[in-house]
Parts: structure tokens; C-alpha cells; sequence
């Protein structure tokens, strides 16, 4: 982010409080910065997907080994997935 800062902006990286969506906006315009913050926000969402479904297969597995209750080792009928961890989760 500082070396585009830094080859197209005249300012004090530490005035970059936003990020890599404010430099988008001073060089380019206001769209790119909404692509940039909505990419973000899509990117981060889909890592809280993974964590979840990473947690869920952990309690799966456990509670298949015995470590935990057997009410774990639940799936839905159409995807191997913990059903509980999904249900408790959200």
C-alpha cells in the first residue's frame, strides 16, 4: 500500500487512515474505493465461513472419537457437515 502511496501521492503515510481503499479513492475515484471496501468485506466474510466450517468438522471428529457428546456427530442429509455447530453457531 505505501509504495502506491508513495509513487502517486504527495502526503504523509500516517494521514492513510483508511487504508488501501482511501489511496484507491485519492488516485482513481470514489468507485474503486467502494469495490475495494466491498471485496474487504466479501473476502472477510468468506474467512469466517471457513473458520466455521474448519470448527465444525473439528467438533465432528471429535465427538465421532468420543471426546464429546455424540449429539456433535450430527450431519446434514445432503453435506457432511456438523449440523449442530451450524445451528448453535448463528
Amino acid at each position: 500500500m505505501y509504495i502506491l502511496d508513495s509513487g502517486a501521492l504527495d502526503s504523509n503515510p500516517s494521514e492513510l487512515t483508511d487504508g488501501f481503499a482511501e489511496v484507491g479513492m485519492l488516485i482513481v475515484g470514489f468507485w474503486p474505493k467502494c469495490w475495494i471496501q466491498a471485496a474487504a468485506a466479501m473476502s472477510i466474510m468468506d474467512l469466517f465461513e471457513a473458520e466455521n466450517a474448519s470448527d465444525a468438522f473439528q467438533l465432528l471428529g471429535m465427538s465421532e472419537m468420543g471426546m464429546l457428546p455424540s449429539i456433535f456427530a450430527s450431519r446434514f442429509d445432503r453435506f457432511p457437515i456438523d449440523s449442530l455447530h451450524f445451528v448453535l453457531h448463528f
